[in-house]
């Protein structure tokens, strides 16, 4: 079972290496959205103007203006106002909602600039998917959570800044926009490619072990037998004829026939 686990997850690994995107170099970007995403990473602006640091046509491009929230440890934080926590758990029972509005709207300036043809490098989308995994965690730390429920959130918050992580990889760090059905297809259509492949590796190594190593009785550890002392029952099998039958000693049956086969000879 773990060994068909095993190649399972390797499968999938080499698939999603497979379908990932190479990023391109670096562009210079928007400096706009530029400004606008290092307001939002470090909530470092006006709360009173919201959308002063961002591009003029942002609302145009991307129909909507940011708005505030409440995030971790009682800051005002910049967040997308329909945004929320694309996974199947939702934002879960440790209220991660406000971090991942605020993570969509990082995503949005990214999404922004490559719209008006001027694309962000690849640390722009890095530098929103550290702030959601700082933001995440930062989130359970300030909650009056007992040892368990902290490491549940704590981990939980892990896998979701991983997942999102390994997303951006796959698709080379470019603007996260929605994705042709193609390319999830391509992917799921090379995890039993690579299971199969993997199943035929493991058969033939198993295969090679066997004949390399045949099995043989003789190299098995021989049981360790312990012995009691050795009587000598001969011996005692010859007692003179004059002690009375109630002085002697037990003879084991195997061994009389052969005593009287000595005397014999």
């Amino acid at each position: 079972m773990v060994r068909w686990f095993a190649l399972l997850v390797a499968a999938a690994a080499a698939a999603l290496w497979t379908v990932h995107i190479t990023p391109e170099p670096d562009a210079p970007g928007d400096p706009a959205a530029q400004r606008a995403l290092d307001a939002v990473t470090s909530a470092a602006f006006d709360p009173t103007r919201p959308d002063a640091l961002f591009p003029a046509d942002f609302a145009a491009v991307m129909g909507y203006r940011p708005q505030t929230a409440t995030g971790p440890h009682g800051r005002t934080i910049l967040i997308k106002p329909a945004g929320d926590c694309s996974s199947p758990t939702g934002p879960t029972a440790y209220d991660f909602e406000a971090v991942c509005k605020e993570h969509d709207l990082a995503y949005d300036l990214v999404r922004y600039a490559g719209r008006v043809g001027r694309p962000m490098p690849a640390d722009a989308r890095r530098q929103a998917d550290a702030m959601f995994d700082r933001e995440l965690h930062a989130r359970c730390s300030e909650q009056p959570l007992g040892v368990w429920d902290a490491g549940v959130c704590h981990s939980l918050a892990e896998s979701f800044a991983v997942m999102v992580e390994i997303n951006s990889w796959r698709q080379g760090w470019y603007p996260p926009e929605p994705e042709n059905l193609w390319v999830l297809a391509r992917y799921l259509a090379f995890i039993p490619v690579f299971l199969a492949a993997g199943l035929l590796v493991d058969r033939q190594l198993r295969s090679a072990l066997r004949r390399r190593r045949p099995w043989d009785p003789d190299l098995l550890p021989s049981p360790v037998i312990r012995r009691g002392p050795v009587l000598p029952w001969r011996r005692l099998t010859r007692l003179p004829s004059g002690l009375p039958a109630a002085l002697s000693p037990p003879v084991p049956r195997g061994f009389r026939r052969s005593a009287a086969t000595d005397d014999g000879s």
